[in-house]
């Protein structure tokens, strides 16, 4: 019986043979009901209904008796069986069909079942729930393999209002007011299992009262829609449900009320305004007054009843309104004036003040638009707001008046004022006004204290110099320098309005000076004056310090030896000397002179101060072949001449050759990297120069290695290009004699370098115990087709090798079972490398997905338009450096490229760098050295002269002056940033998948880019320009920044964008920060398993273990260990184990509290992001007292901010520093930004006294928990100090002392 209606009290029955219906009337059942709209009267129809149970008994005329119809009865037939009413009968359906004494057949059927859903009073007092629960709709849905619907919200909808009004269910159960008998719909909006739920199983109950203890009637199984209406004003609560009523979330209470006046007024837009709470209206214009309703819109009936009035202050009426209007005009005096409004509403009154008030200005604005003006400067001023600006009248605008310096000049919206008005310097003000004038204190004779927005105040004043800067560079000089200066003015300098700037030492007569150096080291005064006033610059010069000099290799490795027909590079590093050009010149040396070889002209040191010069060998050959001498070896170095007017460097010394002097560092430096003072040797002989290992980390391979390991063999050769060598790989056997193990074969490349790969796998014997044991293998080289050795030295030497007298040489160390421990014990003494990680972090507990390799399938999960060979070199760089960085682990891998992901986007696009195309006002709100007079004329100066459109916006050069600028060294972010050189701003800009920013950044990258022969100090745009780059600076970026360790177990997004940057607002609305928190989790959190994590769990039983019983408001430490920071917090409900929180403590005691569960939330992102640390023990009380609100009446969510920061730092307020401390939002309230003050939270209870009785039970269940330091915003609240505090206006706090 699928989707059959009961039959009852009214249903409208047919006789086939007879000629008009007739409907129901039931005498036989007196108890039981189904619900409608009037209750008494809908008794349930059942098969005990015989003979004449019908209004008219007659259905017309018989076509069998041709004569008046007189029905009899006699049976029911294809009644419901499955349940039997209080009188023992059985349940008419729309399919029952009745059998007539007349015809002797089942003649009489049903056309309308007579069932319409609504609910009045009467149900409430005659139908007995249970009955009624069990009866309707009483039939059985067909059986089908969906499951008990799981609802998850409702909506409420009046479709005939207009707008139509709807409301959903949420945490607070919203409030729908009706009128009475007006048509509600009342539909399920979302399921738990929307794919599995049988929706017609979707059942309803109707509470009488806004509480579930309230009298209720059920509706069971009629699916996913109820219409209802009530005839009786009052409180009731719609519920929907698909288990045994349990789903009490999905609750919407309505009110039925008869539509009255609100106590309030509508005044028409422009025609007056709210001042507090006082109404005001606008003099000398119409004004609409229309009454406000409880219930909107108002019916034309319930208009009907209203009338409206104004009378002025002695009672006399001003307007008045027709019986049914309810919207009234009139017009004020325009003079003072007060009036009184009177609405009237079937005996109800309600009755408002108003007072009339000009038209007065608010803000005005001035052309130019400037704080300083030069004398004689014509100047305008427009009103740019007023009190009321929509439809000004001709009074109003000619009753604006104009003051300059507190005397009248002028009417109306704008003046303009000659220069004849500013002639003299001095302070000025112009202001417009209506009433009353009052920037001018003409007591004292200057403008007063009051700066409103109604005037404007500037100064006139001849131009004058306000400073004196650098151009790319600051006040530390190196001696010899050139520099441009530039002066900053008051104004933007015009010459013929300002005259000459004059300059000591003598120069330019405009703003800008050029070629000004300073003569010797010390301090350096320059000055510049304009119209007589005098700024000066003070600088300190030095010389300029070497650091680096040396000849290097085509990777610009120091070499020192070389050969014929062979490239080297000339290296000199000196950031003071970035930009400045000199002459490099090769000089040779024997015992007692320096012979004169070769210039090479006009070599340039780079923005970062780093010169590059390549010098090819048998350029030198004929100059040496020509030397008195003739010698096996060459001493080669390379000195630059000194000019008495150019830069001069620091601790060099003078050589002679040739009749000139040359200057070459005093003294030399072997350290790597910084080699200082160095000589090239040529010679003709064929030898290795030098030979390092390097790891496949490209770094030096000095650790203990397990097999597999891919060590690169590094060789700096000389007149070896070409030649095949033999490379063999000894096994040092210590004691025992060695043993030569495998032989590898290379050729040096034409610039003398040798690269070989050493496969450590090859190595392993194949026997545990050998291979878990530390072995060590050297290197010997000799040529492939000879007997000459050519490495080690000393064996080179000797041209002999003995096997049973090595003492030492370079190892390739190894070992498959003591690797980790071995390079532990070693980290102290290993040679480092400033900002170089020591050991590879590999992560050995817990997690087996942490250190499995990234895939390019899985980055194409994540950047799904980016093409294949740039995800596998992203894959691939990641997996190689990712357990020596620690970032190792799911949670890194979620959070870089959820990061990645929002600075890259899709096509994972290399950053071009950060971009300056900005419109010039705009620069003062992104950058702090905009917003200085001289801020201001610059950006003027470099900025994008239009907002609209972008492009071609700002040239490249102006960018990079824009950068310099912001970012330079002498700006507070650039000394922040470590920018020490003049083009560090722009050469270390914001570039690569993450935004890598500043030289200190730079730097530290540099010190893993280099092992991929990138340096990115000299070379910055390799971030851009070469995905492996980008990547490896972006990991290291991520290891400095220590989120590598901060990312593990981090559910909360926004303390790592923090670290990486600066939140950016896009055009449509949304924020990089929202963006990543999207990322990471919809995607990335999900993509590498972050929940399934086990990273960083200790075996179970070695942590210390909190015990969490719900039911008994109990918890206790079952199990301690002080040398285990971990904690884990087991949560039993109703005694089985329903939640595990497992948090690590840091140095402080203190572990992050999770940022969300079933029924609590994080709000706001104030105090760095990391505020949210917990002492263990009151974390275990915390999770207590949140999973047992659910149990004790309390089921929406809390949100809370503030506990204690991970550093025990202040957080601005007092407490929260020790971990027992937390700040709740009022119950009510969302996760929305900004405050939720108790004022608005209130508003998700029907009044403030239901509102405080949450909060009380919450405050009450704390208690429970051991909270007893807990306060609230008003005083008298159960459960809190008993003291109010209006800081606690937005939230409440608890603490557990």
């Amino acid at each position: 019986m699928a989707d059959k209606h009961f039959v009852v009290q009214g249903a409208t029955c047919q006789c086939n043979f007879g000629g008009s219906p007739d409907r129901l009337k039931i005498s036989a059942n007196d108890r039981d009901y189904i619900n409608d709209v009037d209750g008494s009267a809908k008794p349930i129809a059942s098969n005990k209904d015989i003979g004449q149970p019908l209004e008219a008994k007659t259905f017309g005329t018989c076509s069998i008796t041709r004569s008046s119809c007189s029905p009899a009865i006699t049976q029911w037939q294809g009644f419901y069986e499955k349940v039997t009413l209080t009188n023992g009968g059985k349940i008419l359906t729309e399919s029952s069909k009745a059998i007539c004494s007349v015809s002797g057949s089942p003649c009489i059927s049903i056309t309308f079942h007579g069932q319409s859903a609504a609910v009045n009073s009467t149900h409430f007092d005659n139908v007995e729930v249970e009955t009624l629960t069990a009866l309707n709709p009483m039939a059985p849905k067909p059986a089908n393999n969906k499951e008990i619907p799981k609802v998850k919200s409702i909506t409420g909808k009046i479709a005939s209002r207009t707008p139509s009004l709807e409301v959903s269910s949420g945490t607070s159960i919203p409030v729908l007011t009706a009128r009475m008998n007006e048509s509600m719909v009342f539909s399920v909006k979302d399921y738990y299992n929307p794919a599995k739920a049988d929706k017609e199983k979707v059942s309803w109950k109707i509470y009488k009262g806004h509480s579930f203890e309230a009298e209720a009637m059920s509706f069971a199984e009629t699916g996913p829609e109820l219409q209802m209406n009530f005839d009786a004003a009052g409180k009731y609560r719609v519920m929907a449900y698909g288990t045994a009523g349990t789903d009490t979330k999905c609750t919407i209470d309505v009110t039925v009320a008869i539509n009255k006046l609100k106590n309030d007024i509508e005044i028409g837009s422009g025609m007056g305004r709210l001042v507090g709470k006082d109404y005001r209206v606008r003099r000398g214009v119409p004004v609409n007054i229309a009454a406000r309703y409880e219930i909107t819109p108002a019916l034309p009936a319930e208009r009907q009843l209203v009338t409206m009035q104004v009378t002025d202050s002695q009672g006399n009426i001003i307007a008045a309104g027709e019986q049914g209007e309810d919207t009234i005009t009139f017009t004020p005096a325009n003079g003072a004036a007060a009036y009184k409004v009177i609405v009237s509403m079937d005996g109800q009154v309600i009755t408002r003040d108003l007072t009339s008030e000009g038209n007065g200005v608010v803000a005005i604005k001035s052309n130019p638009a400037a704080e300083v003006v030069r004398p004689g400067t014509s100047m305008s001023f427009q009103v740019t707001e007023m009190t009321y600006f929509t439809q000004l009248q001709e009074f109003e605008t000619t009753g604006i008046k104009w003051q300059l310096n507190g005397k009248d000049v002028g009417i109306g919206q704008s003046i303009t004022l000659s220069g004849d008005h500013f002639t003299r310097e001095g302070n000025y003000v112009v202001e417009a006004y209506v009433m009353k004038a009052d920037a001018w204190d003409a007591k004292k004779g200057v403008p007063s204290s009051r700066d409103q927005k109604d005037d404007c105040r500037f100064a006139v004043k001849k131009n004058e110099i306000t400073g004196i800067k650098v151009e790319s560079g600051g006040t530390k000089w190196v001696v010899g320098k050139r520099y441009t200066l530039e002066a900053q003015t008051l104004m933007p300098y015009q010459a013929l309005l300002d005259g000459p700037v004059t300059w000591s030492p003598a120069g330019s007569h405009s703003t800008k000076a050029t070629g000004i150096y300073a003569t010797k080291k010390g301090k350096v005064v320059v000055t510049a004056t304009l119209n007589g006033k005098t700024k000066s610059l003070e600088a300190d010069a030095d010389m300029a310090e070497v650091t680096t000099w040396y000849f290097g290799d085509k990777d610009s490795v120091y070499k020192p030896k070389a050969g014929w027909n062979e490239t080297l590079k000339i290296v000199i590093t000196c950031p003071p000397a970035a930009g400045e050009t000199v002459n490099v010149h090769i000089l040779e040396a024997d015992r007692t002179n320096f012979n004169y070889i070769k210039e090479i002209p006009n070599c340039k040191f780079d923005a970062n101060g780093v010169l590059h010069a390549d010098l090819n060998t048998n350029d030198l050959k004929p100059a040496l072949s020509k030397l008195y001498f003739e010698g096996d070896e060459y001493d080669v170095l390379f000195a630059i001449q000194s000019q008495p007017n150019g830069i001069q460097f620091a601790n060099m010394k003078t050589v002679a050759a040739n009749g000139k002097t040359f200057l070459f560092p005093q003294k030399q430096s072997n350290l790597r990297g910084s080699e200082l003072g160095k000589y090239v040797y040529i010679s003709k002989a064929k030898e290795v120069v030098s030979v390092n290992f390097f790891d496949s980390t490209n770094y030096p391979a000095y650790k203990v290695y397990k097999y597999g390991e891919k060590i690169k063999i590094r060789g700096q050769t000389r007149n070896l290009a070409g030649d095949e060598l033999t490379l063999q790989v000894w096994h040092n056997g210590y004691k025992q004699e060695d043993k030569m193990v495998m032989e590898l074969h290379g050729k040096p490349d034409d610039k003398e370098l040798l690269e070989v790969e050493l496969d450590t796998g090859k190595l392993k014997s194949g026997n545990k115990k050998i291979d878990d044991g530390l072995r060590s293998y050297f290197v010997i080289i000799k040529e492939k087709n000879g007997d000459s050795f050519k490495f080690p030295k000393e064996v080179a030497d000797a041209n002999t090798f003995n096997p049973k007298n090595v003492s030492f040489y370079q190892h390739v160390k190894l070992s498959d079972a003591a690797a980790d421990n071995l390079n532990k014990m070693a980290k102290d003494i290993a040679p480092a490398v400033l900002g170089e990680a020591l050991e590879k972090t590999e992560n050995k507990t817990g997690c087996p997905r942490c250190n499995e390799n990234i895939t390019p399938a899985m980055l194409k999960k994540v950047f799904k338009e980016a093409d294949d060979a740039t995800l596998k070199t992203v894959a691939d760089t990641y997996n190689k450096y990712m357990r020596e960085i620690g970032m190792n682990t799911c949670w890194n891998k979620a959070h870089f490229f959820a990061q990645v992901s929002v600075e890259s986007g899709p096509k994972l696009h290399m950053q071009g760098g950060e971009s300056f195309n900005y419109y010039w006002k705009e620069l003062d709100d992104h950058f702090p050295p905009f917003r200085t007079p001289e801020g201001q004329q610059k950006a003027e100066l470099w900025g994008r002269p239009v907002q609209k459109p972008a492009i071609p916006g700002v040239t490249k050069e102006n960018e990079k002056n824009i950068a310099n600028y912001i970012y330079g060294p002498d700006a507070a972010k650039g000394k922040e940033l470590g920018n020490t050189g003049a083009n560090d701003g722009w050469n270390f800009r914001g570039k690569g998948l993450i935004q890598l920013t500043g030289r200190t950044a730079y730097e530290y990258a540099n010190t893993y880019t280099k092992r991929e022969n990138a340096d990115i100090i000299t070379n910055p745009d390799l971030v851009v320009s070469d995905v492996k780059i980008a990547v490896l600076s972006s990991m290291a970026f991520w290891k400095w920044k220590g989120l590598q360790e901060k990312s593990n177990g981090q559910t909360a997004v926004n303390p790592i964008s923090i670290k990486v940057g600066k939140n950016v607002v896009k055009s449509n609305g949304s924020d990089a920060y929202s963006e990543k928190k999207e990322a990471f989790d919809k995607n990335t959190s999900v993509l590498f398993k972050v929940k399934e994590c086990t990273y960083g769990l200790v075996p179970d039983g070695d942590n210390n273990r909190y015990k969490i019983d719900v039911d008994a408001f109990k918890y206790e430490l079952v199990q301690k260990n002080d040398a285990s920071k971990q904690y884990q917090f087991d949560v039993y409900v109703g005694g089985k184990l329903t939640a595990t929180i497992v948090r690590n403590v840091n140095a402080k005691k203190l572990l992050p509290f999770p940022d969300t569960g079933p029924n609590w939330g994080r709000f706001g992102g104030r105090d760095g992001g990391d505020d949210n640390y917990s002492d263990p023990k009151v974390a275990a009380a915390t999770l207590g007292f949140l999973y047992s609100l659910p149990k004790n009446n309390y089921t929406g969510m809390l949100y809370f901010n503030d506990m204690s920061a991970s550093d025990q730092r202040n957080l601005g307020h007092k407490g929260h520093v020790h971990g027992d401390d937390i700040d709740f939002r009022y119950p009510g309230s969302t996760a929305e930004a900004g405050e939720v003050l108790w004022s608005k939270a209130m508003l998700s209870y029907a009044n403030e006294e239901k509102f405080v009785e949450a909060l009380e039970n919450i405050l009450s269940i704390a208690g429970k928990w051991g909270f007893n330091t807990n306060y609230a915003y008003k005083s008298g609240i159960k459960g809190t100090k008993n003291a109010a505090f209006s800081v606690h206006q937005n939230h409440f706090h608890i603490g557990l002392r």
